[in-house]
């Protein structure tokens, strides 16, 4: 392993969240052929875990120190200074590179450990060649990573779900960020799911989506990409400004000469306080002007854990219409076939990437039916894409009634995978133009048409 710098290998993994998590799942400490390096590595292994983030140098001394002053004083101490002391730093492809070759040394070392146990002897001695190679299979699943199939005993299945990501013993639910929604879901939807909001042309489709990514960022801690192919990055940047700060959205995109022009100091003083708290880390936005598939968002994520070792919690797709399958010989004039396609792209992108997916979806015309009724029947094209997700929506933003000037948005469950019953609708009041979605419930009285016709008729016969 000359060619692999294990001082290199524990600086980086200090610097890169995301693969940090994975490695302690992959790379056991007892690998590394510095005994003094052992413990150091397995800290850091032990912090990440406890507090979802590697450890500074200063912070990493402490936490070991903590355990045993003496033997930290008399060994790793001096460790550590090395580690932290590498000069010159290594550079982003250094990184790379290093993080590269220490899955290639996980992976030799794990074999050796694997045909030099006394199972595996056992097991060739009786020329049990069906048990090695049901062993072998175990072991090359710890290396797999996400692929489109995984078959395993049940055994096998408990251990997986222990080991995968490292530490993470199950998926825990991610809010949405909009209460009634996160109320209907019993508390949001967990990774490797595909939810979708539903609404007709200016219903609130970008509106939901972008402070979806905003709370899961800032209240959530999620890391969060979010893909838009309809709205350009100003007019995307421009949306979370408008939310990270209160400030009205017309004063962000209007002619300054008709509007009050925005407070650009309160602004930035508002924008730093989320820079100091890291939110520059978690939140991406990519602006695609054609017809993606899934496979380039694959691609755009390799790069992205690639160059800065960050990976996300939650992809969001403004909007899938814009989207394309990954399978040839469909047709968009086939929406049927063109819809359910790329749903099922994006669940299999969800499951290997090991995230939630949320994304949006047209409703015809105005977005009802001819009852002056929500439902899955006005999707556009078809509705065999609705099939595939773990949750649907259907959003419409329409004005206050008590005609105040305001707006309220309805929000109606039409699936959710783990609750068969449909609830019924709720209304809102929102501020669109500061981007803001509350929990106040606004009382509606709708009539139907036929209800409306009904009443006219009688009126005529009076």
């Amino acid at each position: 392993m000359s060619d692999f710098s294990e001082e290199v290998f524990i600086w980086s993994l200090t610097q890169r969240s995301e693969d940090c998590k994975i490695f302690a799942g992959l790379f056991n400490p007892a690998w590394l052929q510095s005994p003094e390096y052992r413990p150091i590595l397995l800290g850091v292994y032990e912090f990440t875990k406890k507090y979802g983030m590697p450890p500074s140098f200063s912070a990493l001394r402490k936490y070991i120190e903590e355990k045993d002053p003496a033997i930290y004083r008399s060994r790793y101490s001096k460790a550590i200074d090395n580690i932290e002391g590498i000069t010159p730093k290594p550079e982003l492809s250094d990184m790379v590179m290093t993080i590269d070759k220490a899955k290639e040394v996980a992976i030799s070392w794990s074999f050796k450990e694997m045909i030099s146990s006394p199972g595996f002897i056992d097991l060739n001695k009786q020329n049990r060649g069906y048990d090695q190679m049901v062993l072998i299979n175990s072991w090359m699943k710890q290396f797999q990573g996400s692929t489109e199939e995984l078959e395993m005993n049940i055994q096998e299945a408990v251990k997986y779900l222990t080991t995968q990501k490292g530490w993470e013993t199950k998926d825990v639910s991610i809010s949405s960020g909009i209460p009634v929604i996160d109320r209907m879901l019993g508390g949001g939807l967990r990774p490797k799911n595909l939810g979708i909001i539903l609404a007709p042309t200016g219903g609130g489709k970008s509106f939901c989506l972008t402070v979806m990514a905003r709370k899961m960022t800032t209240v959530e801690d999620k890391n969060v990409l979010f893909i838009t192919n309809e709205l350009s990055m100003e007019e995307t940047t421009e949306r979370f400004i408008s939310s990270l700060t209160s400030t009205n959205l017309e004063d962000l995109t209007s002619d300054l000469e008709y509007t009050t022009p925005p407070d650009i100091k309160t602004q930035a003083i508002q924008l730093s306080k989320h820079w100091a708290y890291g939110l520059q880390n978690k939140l991406r936005i990519w602006e695609v002007r054609r017809e993606i598939s899934t496979d380039e968002i694959d691609a755009m994520l390799s790069k992205l854990k690639g160059l800065y070792g960050w990976k996300p919690d939650v992809i969001i797709v403004d909007y899938m219409e814009r989207m394309k399958p990954t399978v040839t010989g469909i047709r968009r004039d086939q929406s049927w076939n063109w819809y359910g396609a790329i749903a099922k792209d994006l669940c299999r992108l969800a499951k290997m990437q090991d995230a939630l997916v949320w994304t949006a979806g047209q409703l015809n015309r105005s977005g009802q039916s001819v009852k002056n009724e929500v439902d899955l029947t006005a999707a556009s094209g078809s509705i065999q894409h609705l099939y595939e997700a773990a949750a649907v929506f259907i959003v419409r933003i329409q004005e206050h009634p008590d005609g105040r000037g305001g707006q309220t948005m309805m929000i109606q469950s039409e699936k959710i995978r783990h609750y068969k019953r449909k609830s019924k609708a709720v209304y809102v009041e929102v501020d669109v133009g500061k981007m803001i979605i509350t929990d106040t419930e606004v009382k509606i009285v709708t009539h139907n048409i036929e209800n409306k016709k009904k009443k006219h008729k009688g009126e005529e016969d009076e």
